[in-house]
């Protein structure tokens, strides 16, 4: 009996040999899933410890918001029921509130978002693991972080930091106050070096922190808070202000430069004179020195403090007003009248948050179709008139009078008598007119005695003993109160035509000097006296022609030549402006024209353009 032969691939699976199992793979498997269930064990313990964080953060910040709300209110109930605090103060305290509260929920915001970092690093993890065999879902996950993460960079790329300010400007933000404090010392020594006075930062008086909330990318490197520090275009020093009776005079960089100051001024006036001895010398009123808060650029050097003690002058004061400061307190401090105070500005820092404040009102209302309206436009042009307020910059000019110091010396001294002038009226002189009749002569005696000056100059005497050297003779002056004529010379020239035009001008011409200027005018056209005085020609001159000539003040005279006609004589007495004469073509004349000439006492010839048109207008001419 024959079997049929069937190929083993068409045998029944039922049929078939188990196939051999490998104890070692059986047992990788079991220790790969006892792993992935612990690992996935971790991660749901941490997933479970951060929410705890998390819930635990939001709850506290939560508290504290509540706290801080609680202790408002309990502080603004109080205060109103005691009747003892200001809206002012009320404002303050509500202010101070939310920033200490601001920084407690700052701190759990900064510990909440620690935690997220290592929830989503965990998160990775724990995604890796669920979807080691599971591409996609890898990569979704994988996104997802990554979009989370942009997302929160994005909106809470802030961390705490520190907001530090100058007299309360502020001007930037570091990480940490001692970077700040590292390079004040450098940055005073530099600002000294360039504005040429001492310059010295201080920490909690013209430098302060503040812990804030900022962007990473406005935080200040050390190098750059250096350059802000060292570049600053307005600075508010403490000066030393030099008073006398409360009444500022000047300001200098420190106490020991206005003590020099005041020595320098008194040594000034110490030395007594020969033969007497100096009983002692001071300030006549009291002098004190205090600090004043002004801008660098009014701090005055040793020289110009010294100076406008001594001899008085204008003073210019700049400052930044303070917080603290109202008008009231400004007129005490800088010794000012309200109109001596003006308003010019404001600091660099409030002008930016006004100037960002201001654009962004401006876009609204543009936006909206608003009209700006013309009083607010007004208000720029007249804000100088206005109260002084935290943070504007303000200037006080006034006028300052000398120091005022007292020497007082005695003894025995030669001394200058000094003459007298004494004044005579007569009418023989015209009003205005002075003349010398007797010179002054000085005398000399010696005194005994105690002599009392201020500033130099004598303000008291007590003379014990004199003895007269020489008597001094006294000055004598006649002064003139006749009224003067209308042709009493003035000692200014005028054009002598009008409608003039010059055609030829004082110099050298055809080898020789022309002496005076030339007038193209027609025939007959009138010519009139230059200025007042005696007629002393009248005739034909020479080449002149026709020709006329008055004299005016100590000899000095006029020419008029090539006339056609004349309209005075000899001996008359001609006004300033009177016609005199008319424009001919005598003598040696190559058309109409009048040749004009002025000479001065002595003879000779000036150019008359300086005295018709120029620089000489109005001078006298016999000055020369």
């Amino acid at each position: 009996m024959e079997f049929e032969k069937k190929p083993i691939d068409n045998m029944n699976e039922n049929n078939r040999m188990p196939e051999t199992v490998n104890p070692e793979e059986n047992m990788e498997e079991e220790k790969s899933s006892k792993e992935k269930k612990k690992e996935e064990k971790n991660a749901k313990k941490e997933v479970a410890a951060r929410k705890k964080a998390e819930a635990k953060a939001k709850k506290a910040a939560e508290a504290e918001a509540k706290a801080a709300e609680k202790r408002k209110k309990k502080a603004a109930k109080k205060a109103a029921k005691e009747g003892k605090i200001t809206l002012g103060k009320i404002i303050v305290d509500e202010a101070a509130d939310v920033i200490s509260t601001h920084d407690r929920i700052q701190a759990s915001v900064d510990r909440f978002f620690a935690a997220m970092k290592y929830s989503l690093v965990y998160e990775m993890n724990d995604a890796r693991i669920r979807y080691k065999h599971n591409a996609t879902g890898m990569l979704t996950a994988f996104f997802g972080t990554i979009v989370i993460i942009c997302f929160m960079l994005l909106v809470f790329d802030h961390e705490t930091s520190y907001q530090y300010s100058y007299n309360g400007r502020i001007l930037g933000y570091v990480d940490d106050q001692e970077q700040v404090y590292n390079i004040l010392n450098i940055a005073g020594e530099k600002l000294s070096k360039v504005n040429d006075a001492k310059i010295r930062f201080k920490v909690g008086q013209n430098i302060t922190f503040k812990k804030v909330s900022s962007s990473k990318k406005d935080i200040d490197t050390a190098d750059q808070a250096l350059n802000k520090l060292t570049y600053m275009t307005e600075i508010d020093v403490v000066g030393y202000g030099i008073y006398e009776k409360d009444r500022l005079l000047a300001v200098v960089e420190s106490k020991s430069v206005a003590d020099k100051v005041l020595d320098d001024v008194v040594n000034y006036y110490r030395t007594p004179d020969k033969g007497m001895q100096l009983q002692k010398i001071g300030f006549k009123h009291h002098v004190e020195v205090k600090p004043v808060n002004v801008m660098l650029t009014s701090v005055m050097t040793r020289n110009e403090a010294e100076d406008i003690l001594e001899n008085g002058g204008k003073m210019s004061l700049q400052h930044i007003v303070m917080e603290d400061e109202d008008t009231a307190k400004l007129q005490e401090i800088y010794s000012a009248d309200s109109q001596e105070i003006r308003v010019i500005g404001q600091s660099d820092s409030n002008r930016e948050e006004e100037e960002a404040d201001t654009t962004e009102k401006g876009d609204k209302n543009v936006s909206k179709g608003k009209k700006i309206d013309v009083a607010t436009a007004l208000s720029a042009v007249t804000a100088t008139i206005r109260t002084p307020e935290s943070g504007d910059k303000i200037e006080i000019d006034r006028k300052v009078e000398p120091i005022t110091v007292e020497m007082t010396e005695d003894g025995t001294m030669s001394e200058v008598i000094k003459y007298k002038t004494i004044e005579k009226k007569t009418k023989e002189m015209y009003r205005g007119d002075r003349e010398v009749t007797q010179k002054g002569v000085n005398g000399r005696q010696i005194i005994t005695g105690t002599v009392v000056y201020q500033n130099g100059k004598e303000v008291k005497r007590d003379i014990r003993d004199k003895e007269v050297l020489k008597k001094s003779v006294d000055r004598v002056v006649l002064v003139g109160t006749n009224d003067k004529p209308k042709w009493y010379p003035t000692g200014h020239y005028i054009i002598p035509v009008k409608n003039e035009v010059i055609t030829s001008y004082f110099g050298s011409r055809w080898g020789r000097i022309h002496g005076g200027l030339d007038f193209g005018m027609p025939i007959g056209t009138p010519i009139y006296a230059s200025d007042g005085g005696t007629v002393t020609r009248a005739s034909y001159f020479a080449g002149y022609g026709l020709c006329v000539e008055v004299t005016h003040n100590n000899g000095t005279f006029t020419r008029y030549g090539h006339c056609s006609a004349v309209k005075c004589k000899v001996g008359d007495k001609v006004a300033q402006g009177q016609k005199i004469a008319l424009v001919g073509n005598t003598g040696n004349s190559t058309g109409p024209h009048l040749h004009f000439e002025i000479h001065p006492h002595g003879g000779g010839y000036v150019d008359p353009y300086p005295y018709l048109y120029g620089s000489n207008k109005g001078n006298q001419l016999n000055n020369e």
